[in-house]
């Protein structure tokens, strides 16, 4: 599986984190884990549900979904 950018983004309605995931819905688990471990790892936290962006049809070839969850940053700065 190619690597993919992860990253943080802020958005009209606010800060969210983002992931694209190639392959079968089913198979989203380790994208997503991956996803937890970055907003945690960035000093953020999950602020509320996912969402899940389709770029390909169910019926394509390659699904390919990026997923998204709003975040806050939990970084204290002094």
């Amino acid at each position: 599986m190619p690597e993919v950018e992860v990253k943080i983004e802020t958005w009209q309605y606010g800060t969210v984190a983002q992931i694209l995931h190639i392959g079968p819905y089913k198979d989203e688990g380790p994208t997503v884990e991956r996803l937890h471990h970055f907003i945690k790892d960035s000093g953020y936290e999950i602020a509320g549900t996912h969402e899940e962006e389709y770029l390909a049809s169910p019926k394509a070839k390659v699904q390919k979904t990026l997923i998204r969850y709003p975040v806050k940053n939990i970084v204290q700065t002094n």
